[in-house]
């Protein structure tokens, strides 16, 4: 007796998406090259500005020149300043200095920094750090042919510098949070696009220091915008190393920015996206049921910010349904998945043939459907799962990245309904689908085994029907294939076994070939002592074990002259099982009469059997 079913943990998912909404980054403005970028990342960071010119876009190429503000006090400065007219204090390009082009570099640097220390007298306590600056622009200046990537790691250190500096500055107030906000946007998008946590370390810092500088709300928005970018770091640092912290204050942060964007705010829909999306990822961590709860409750709020045609519509939608389905799996109220199934309709409508999310959310709609198929068994939600997976791997050519899961989904789709309807169609479509899904896993793919291990399951199943013995020669074929993938070790190295002595088992039962039947018992055992006592599946190892164990002890009676003590075989029959309960029982007698047997006779083997039996009769009645 065998309680197989096929491997769908790998693929047979959800395609999810999360992109939290982030306020206050550097524009993506394309420039002319990585250099040129960099400066202008360099002059917006130095700008002496307020607000109103943060985010419109970056400044011209063809301004590039040293401020002459010298004759002017500091005070007519930060007044030019609050009305959004000073220009960049510095902003580098080649064309720079012509006047000083024939000077050395260090000549350049030291009148560089003279110029900066008259204009700006608070930088002369930082003078190392304008030296820095002046002696970098200068030997991109003289050495064009400058490696891009010597010259861009040289310009972070002194974006990294010039941060400090500004962090350092107790009295320079005007534009600074501007500026830490610049900075911090801009090695936050470093660290998504190269992983250094460093990056993302330090944009927090700044983001922290930004926030200080807001202390309250204003007109523009400036402090729930600094509470968003910092959550959202946080969430990403979370992500990269699950410290528990980081997640909850990207909750509190979101909360505090909700409670600063009421109704009727624009950005109010961004937020409580982003707030559900945090209660969710603290949900998988934690398990705590309030929090889908809560998520679910702020998505619905969200949605109802998000009519059709509002940009990120879709996305919400999306969200919501995976989160009901969560909920769903959690408690299985129907209800959850009657929604989810309402709400991926709903985003289908958005996502019509031709949208490059159009295969997604037919394989999600498939995947609710047969949700709802598992609990009520109505088999038009199969038939309408079938037909929407069908339709989503003809948007999944070979090579799309969602080809191969939704192949598998598929297969798994057409095995269920062949289980309610007995259809060899379907069973036979899902050996086609599983083939396809094999060149697509070839050896060294990290699913070979699991597409394996499922083309054996479903060549069984049609062995089971059409009793062709050439499938279960396949089946226990593909089944050594896949133990052999299945190393000491490996996670999945128990179910291997088992199923594969399952194969045998059927063979010995079409072909009485004793050898089978002894194989199978030893793969067994092997499955049995890697499933301890606790372990999901040590009942259902025990249970069969004992069963192939009783037949085999069947078999050798029957044998002519193999035992010459009528009584015991008499016994045998007498004690035939019929259920897990009752096979408990019959092994604990055939042990007792093994032992009455080994008191007489002094058979050795006999007592091995009979502790063995006696062993399995008890686990079998424990709990």
């Amino acid at each position: 007796m065998s309680m197989l079913v096929p491997f769908v943990e790998e693929s047979h998912r959800l395609f999810r998406r999360r992109d939290f909404r982030q306020q206050g980054s550097p524009p993506a403005t394309k420039l002319a090259s990585d250099q040129d970028q960099l400066w202008v990342g360099i002059g917006s960071s130095l700008r002496f500005t307020n607000e109103t010119s943060f985010g419109k876009g970056l400044a011209s190429r063809d301004q590039a020149d040293i401020n002459t503000w010298g004759a002017s006090d500091t005070r007519e400065r930060v007044r030019a300043a609050s009305r959004g007219e000073a220009k960049p204090i510095l902003f580098a390009r080649r064309s720079l200095v012509p006047s000083l082009s024939h000077k050395r570099p260090l000549t350049v640097a030291v009148l560089l920094c003279d110029s900066l220390k008259q204009q700006i007298p608070i930088f002369s306590r930082f003078s190392n750090h304008v030296a820095l600056f002046a002696s970098i622009v200068c030997t991109s200046y003289r050495h064009p042919r400058l490696p891009a990537r010597d010259f861009v790691s040289l310009l972070w250190v002194l974006l990294r510098c010039l941060g400090m500096t500004l962090l350092s500055l107790s009295c320079w107030e005007i534009g600074r949070a501007v500026a830490l906000v610049r900075l911090a946007c801009e090695l936050h998008q470093r660290y998504r696009k190269e992983c250094k946590i460093n990056d993302l370390n330090e944009a927090i810092d700044f983001h922290r220091a930004a926030m200080e500088l807001r202390p309250v709300e204003n007109e523009k928005g400036d402090r729930s915008t600094s509470l968003n970018n910092l959550a959202v770091c946080l969430s990403d640092r979370y992500d990269e190393q699950r410290a528990v912290d980081d997640l909850d204050e990207a909750i509190s942060l979101s909360r505090a920015e909700l409670e600063l964007r009421p109704p009727g705010h624009p950005n109010r829909d961004a937020t409580l996206y982003n707030l559900a999306a945090y209660l969710n990822t603290s949900f998988g961590k934690q398990a705590a049921i309030g929090d889908l709860e809560e998520a679910i409750s702020v998505l619905r709020a969200a949605l109802e910010l998000c009519p059709p045609g509002h940009p990120d519509c879709d996305a919400t939608l999306h969200d919501l349904a995976f989160y009901l389905n969560k909920r769903f799996k959690r408690q299985a109220a129907i209800c959850d998945v009657d929604e989810a199934i309402l709400l991926s309709h709903a985003e289908l409508e958005l996502h019509p043939p031709g949208h490059p999310d159009c295969d997604a959310t037919l394989h999600n709609l498939a995947f609710y459907l047969n949700k709802r198929f598992e609990k009520q068994a109505a088999i038009c939600d199969m038939d309408e799962a079938i037909l929407l997976s069908c339709a989503a791997l003809e948007l999944c050519p070979p090579g799309h990245p969602n080809c191969d899961a939704t192949l598998h989904q598929l297969t798994f789709y057409l095995d269920n309904r062949f289980e309610k309807q007995a259809a060899i169609c379907d069973l036979e479509e899902a050996i086609l689908l599983s083939c396809a899904a094999l060149e697509l896993h070839p050896p060294g793919h990290p699913h070979h085994d699991f597409t394996l291990y499922n083309l054996a399951f479903y060549l069984n199943k049609k062995f089971e029907k059409q009793a062709a013995i050439c499938d279960l020669d396949e089946a226990i074929s593909l089944s050594c294939a896949v133990l052999e993938l299945c190393l000491p070790g490996h996670p999945d190295r128990d179910a291997t076994l088992h199923g594969l002595a399952g194969y045998l088992k059927c063979r010995f039962d079409k072909q009485a070939a004793i050898g089978n039947l002894e194989e199978a018992i030893l793969l067994r055992c092997a499955a049995l002592e890697l499933s301890l006592l606790g372990h999901p599946d040590h009942g259902e190892y025990l249970y069969n074990l004992a069963c192939d164990l009783w037949t085999k002890f069947q078999k050798q009676f029957d044998m002519p002259g193999l035992y010459s003590v009528n009584s015991l075989h008499e016994a045998v029959l007498a004690v035939h099982p019929t259920s897990m309960a009752d096979l408990a029982s019959s092994l604990l007698k055939f042990s007792l009469h093994l032992w009455d047997r080994l008191l007489k006779e002094a058979v050795m083997m006999d007592f091995d059997n009979a502790i063995c039996c006696a062993t399995y009769a008890l686990e079998l009645w424990l709990p």
